[in-house]
């Protein structure tokens, strides 16, 4: 395996292109490891499906490890909570299996992890798009990554998944003994939220908002910054992780709300209010002064008048 350095913050370009692991069948699959990351960028390219023989196709990456993970992963249920998946069995009610494969593949927004259970070794898989996920085989996780049907099945009202299009998925692959939160919820960053280039005036950029700064803490997610009519702002800030789901990650998290307005714009505030996750009932007052704390799994509202 090479190291390709990050172009952002070499002074040379890499010295070496990514790793083109397959282009058969129109696939391309390219897998790249930079300087000072501990996880793998994965990119997967499907050209169109050719069905002109009258069966479908269906493209999946798999990968596999050695990891005992009997019969058991996960995936996340709309990209927050992790869900434990098993394989031909259910906790709740008995499992009548007729098709082995569909019957084990299950939704995932944003991740799937596997992991060893005798070790804690873990395989963490997070994506730019929904997929479908299972595990046949222990030690095996497979992402769908593409389909095309020729013909409807039995059980989706005649509806045809026959549409011509390529398909591009972006990945980040790690194996960790940590827990499997503390990587994914980085990794769900780094893929939702790649970086952006901001311009603004002088003024501006004398004293830039906290969020652009290495002090904005890593747990917090800002999911909107919103200007609103008649002076107002609207900010609504996220706990990334979940309560429990890691022992440093799921600590509480205090941010200035002073440092979430910028510079030149403190002198006309006039007051800030919390309300509920639309913005659209008062809560509470809140003085500005003072830090604002948020709990893990918490989004909190917050309206700036100036």
């Amino acid at each position: 395996m090479r190291v390709v350095p990050d172009s952002f913050s070499s002074p040379t370009p890499p010295p070496h292109p990514p790793q083109l692991v397959n282009n058969a069948r129109g696939v391309a699959l390219t897998l790249s490891l930079f300087e000072g990351e501990t996880f793998f960028r994965v990119a997967m390219d499907v050209g169109a499906i050719d069905v002109s023989n009258g069966k479908g196709q269906e493209i999946i990456l798999r990968l596999t490890t050695d990891l005992a993970s009997n019969g058991t992963w996960w995936t996340d249920n709309n990209g927050v909570q992790a869900q434990q998946r098993w394989r031909n069995f259910h906790p709740t009610y008995p499992v009548q299996i007729y098709e082995p494969v569909a019957s084990n593949f299950y939704p995932a927004t944003a991740f799937g992890l596997l992991q060893d259970v005798k070790d804690q070794r873990q395989l963490v898989v997070v994506s730019d798009r929904p997929h479908g996920v299972s595990s046949l085989n222990d030690g095996q996780l497979e992402l769908m990554v593409h389909r095309r049907i020729a013909q409807s099945c039995h059980c989706d009202n005649g509806y045809q998944l026959d549409t011509n299009v390529n398909v591009r998925v972006q990945l980040r692959l790690a194996l960790t003994r940590q827990s499997a939160a503390s990587v994914y919820r980085p990794l769900q960053a780094d893929v939702d939220h790649p970086p952006q280039l901001w311009f603004s005036s002088s003024q501006f950029a004398a004293q830039p908002p906290l969020w652009t700064s290495p002090a904005f803490d890593d747990r917090l997610r800002l999911l909107t910054y919103q200007l609103l009519a008649r002076q107002r702002l609207l900010v609504r800030l996220q706990h990334a992780f979940l309560p429990g789901e890691d022992a440093a990650g799921s600590q509480n998290v205090s941010v200035n709300l002073q440092q979430l307005v910028p510079y030149a714009a403190l002198a006309s505030l006039q007051s800030v209010t919390e309300t509920n996750l639309v913005g659209t009932v008062a809560i509470a007052a809140v003085a500005v002064q003072q830090p604002v704390v948020l709990a893990a799994g918490d989004i909190r509202t917050f309206v700036f008048q100036f």
